[in-house]
């Protein structure tokens, strides 16, 4: 999995929104030091999580993996 390439993209995301991470964590329903864990490339998001993030965000997965690589 591009773990890195993820968190990038997820930190990409929250600039263009003007989020905190603490935010944005609320806004895809996980806890704060998971989304900061993704964001920084050190824990690998569950399907499950994805899904959460890709429709807080309204990005498909194919859209997430298209900019950060395979999951």
């Amino acid at each position: 999995m591009a773990v890195k390439q993820f968190g990038k993209k997820l930190l990409e995301i929250r600039a263009e929104k003007d989020l905190t991470q603490e935010q944005m964590a609320e806004l895809c329903g996980i806890s704060t030091r998971h989304y900061r864990d993704l964001e920084h490339g050190t824990a690998h998001p569950s399907l499950d999580t994805a899904l959460q993030i890709s429709d807080a965000l309204n990005f498909s997965l194919d859209e997430l993996k298209h900019h950060s690589g395979s999951f």
